[in-house]
């Protein structure tokens, strides 16, 4: 059985927060970069791995900053404050064209109007925020 467990960035740079703008089936949102765990791999391997994968970057010291269920499945955020490499998306997500995927730069105090999904992460994101302020 697959691990559904994913392992996400909270990657910040010039009080700026890293998201992918996501077009899903005809739905528009926000989501944090980041992807599934596999078999043997750490959630911190985990969000090094996808990070380089989707981004072309490569991470160091994340900082795990929250995690919770959500749907049934693990879910575990790292703050990255530190990273290298020329910032570049690679590719949409699942093959197909059925997601694309932009990568934007969101201001703290634009995150309250946008929708960012999970909602659960989005709420613990204005808090953190709030609490660095």
């Amino acid at each position: 059985m697959k691990n559904k467990s994913r392992a996400a960035a909270v990657i910040i740079k010039n009080k700026k927060l890293l998201l992918f703008h996501r077009h899903k089936d005809g739905e528009v949102y926000y989501v944090l970069p980041g992807g599934g765990i596999e078999k043997n791999e750490s959630p911190e391997q985990a969000v090094i791995r996808e990070i380089k994968e989707e981004l072309n970057l490569e991470v160091k010291n994340p900082k795990k900053l929250f995690e919770f269920t959500n749907l049934g499945h693990r879910e575990y955020y790292y703050l990255i404050k530190e990273f290298s490499g020329k910032l570049k998306a690679i590719g949409d997500s699942e093959g197909g064209g059925r997601i694309k995927d932009e990568v934007v730069w969101c201001n703290y105090d634009d995150l309250k109007e946008i929708r960012l999904l999970p909602e659960k992460a989005k709420t613990k994101l204005l808090k953190f925020f709030k609490e660095l302020s």
